[in-house]
């Protein structure tokens, strides 16, 4: 109860708890919005993740932890996207990945090692691209190949446009994948496998207003079923086949489809700033449309209904989005305060 009306009343500490008693998760708030430290804990009691929030947004490093105790992986957040170098971590505690961000996009290098924390491969980004130098190592640290990328051209490190192979591997030596280039550009199909060998993904390249891209990718699970199908038309028009694990066709996506994210993401902005209800309530309503079984989407309804003075009709939406997201905490604070809004009005 304690942790119910800090909740309801915007200031304090709140605390969630697993059904056999054990602490799941931890934060602080101050006149309702987050702020300050914040804990999630496995249910044997060791830490899953910490980070540090202002305002509401992510401030600082976020950490992960696997259930030994041992970091994950952490990120740097400046206002609430990454902003500086994050790192990912195998099971000996050895950096895996390191990759740098400005403005949660890629920009600059990102380096990756292997099992034993050897350099593996190098490369540069700019604004999410590939745009900058790429090196591949070997295990015994010596360069087995580098290429630049400009303008979606593959290069030589003495700036001539490539011919040839670019092939990757798994630690035990066997074709990770494998891309045919002609004169800077890959030709054919591209292609991925598991590491026993079985193709995981081909891959289909042309030019596209002036840019060279996938314009068609087929993925297969592990059994040699299908997975996915991917058809792209131009920059904005593709189509996405999602099938089950029968091979069966589950899904079918376009480009339309992944609109909905931003329209939650501006909704929910607003409603953070506490601006422009009405407009952000049409552009959830579009995402809605587009994703009607979204939890984050229902979520961010409800807080706006909420925010309009309609926690009545916003406590339904709550619950399905609860229903739907049983281990999401934000959702759960939510759910409370707008459960406690109600329950005060009918005393009235």
């Amino acid at each position: 109860l304690a942790q119910q009306l800090a909740a309801s009343q915007g200031t304090g500490t709140v605390k969630f708890y697993y059904p056999s008693g054990h602490l799941k998760s931890e934060g602080t708030y101050q006149d309702g919005v987050a702020q300050g430290s914040r804990k999630t804990y496995y249910e044997s009691g060791i830490m899953s993740s910490e980070s540090i929030l202002k305002d509401g947004l992510g401030e600082g490093l976020t950490r992960y932890f696997s259930e030994k105790g041992t970091t994950q992986s952490e990120f740097p957040y400046v206002a609430g996207v990454i902003n500086g170098t994050a790192r990912y971590y195998n099971e000996k505690g050895l950096v895996r990945k390191e990759v740098e961000f400005l403005k949660d996009k890629l920009n600059g290098s990102v380096k990756i090692y292997d099992d034993k924390g050897r350099l593996n491969t190098e490369m540069i980004f700019k604004d999410g691209k590939n745009t900058g130098l790429l090196k591949k190592y070997a295990q015994d640290g010596t360069l087995r190949y580098a290429l630049n990328y400009s303008n979606g051209l593959i290069y030589t490190e003495d700036k001539k446009l490539y011919t040839g192979d670019i092939s990757t591997y798994f630690d035990n030596g066997t074709l990770e994948s494998q891309i045919n280039v002609v004169d800077g550009k890959p030709k054919g199909k591209g292609k991925v496998f598991y590491e026993d060998g079985r193709l995981r993904m081909e891959m289909g390249f042309d030019q596209i207003q002036n840019e060279l891209l996938v314009v068609e990718a087929r993925g297969f699970s592990p059994k040699g079923t299908a997975d996915f199908e991917l058809i792209v038309k131009d920059k904005e028009n593709f189509t996405l086949k999602k099938y089950n694990a029968d091979g069966k066709l589950e899904n079918k996506m376009d480009q339309d489809y992944y609109k909905a994210p931003q329209y939650n993401n501006e909704a929910y902005d607003l409603y953070l700033k506490g601006e422009k209800t009405e407009l952000a309530l049409e552009l959830i309503e579009k995402a809605l449309a587009l994703q009607p079984q979204n939890p984050a989407f229902l979520d961010t309804k409800a807080v706006l209904l909420f925010k309009m003075g309609k926690a009545d009709i916003a406590l339904a939406i709550m619950q399905k989005a609860v229903t739907l997201d049983k281990k999401n905490e934000e959702m759960q604070e939510h759910l409370i305060m707008i459960k406690d809004a109600v329950e005060a009005q009918q005393k009235k």
